[in-house]
């Protein structure tokens, strides 16, 4: 147990069971098993982004030669990327690659829940404000 999280033995099992679909279904280099809290799972390609896949503490790590090959893989559904070590022009590079397929924010690592009135490609005061225009003439 660290820092007083302790994973239930049902949500272990659960994430388990993940872990093995994830390895029948898909092209699996390695399983690496830190606790019952986090596995990772290291992909020896990536021609799609497993979108289908999801358990707490579950990591799934793949390699790309550069930034700007994970444009062609994002869809309008991805918001948020998390970066860490890349240059303005790796990024650029990225969204130009991307096309316009998806991301809303870009961050660095450590920001990815930094809450902002832009969120999700909206602007949140202008989505859940009310604007009222008096247009009378006295």
């Amino acid at each position: 147990m660290r820092r007083g999280y302790e994973l239930p033995t049902a949500a272990a099992t659960g994430k388990l069971a993940t872990v093995a679909g994830v390895a029948i279904d898909r092209p699996v280099r390695r399983v690496r098993r830190i606790s019952n809290e986090l596995y990772v799972v290291s992909l020896s390609s990536l021609d799609e982004l497993p979108r289908d896949v999801s358990a707490p503490g579950l990591l799934l790590e793949a390699s790309l030669p550069t930034l700007a090959d994970l444009g062609p893989l994002l869809c309008r559904h991805d918001q948020t990327l998390v970066v860490h070590g890349f240059c303005a022009d790796d990024i650029d590079a990225l969204l130009d690659a991307a096309a316009g397929r998806g991301l809303d924010r870009i961050v660095a690592l450590g920001n990815a829940l930094r809450f902002s009135h832009r969120w999700d490609g909206m602007d949140l005061l202008d989505e859940l404000t009310r604007a009222v225009v008096v247009d009378a003439v006295a």
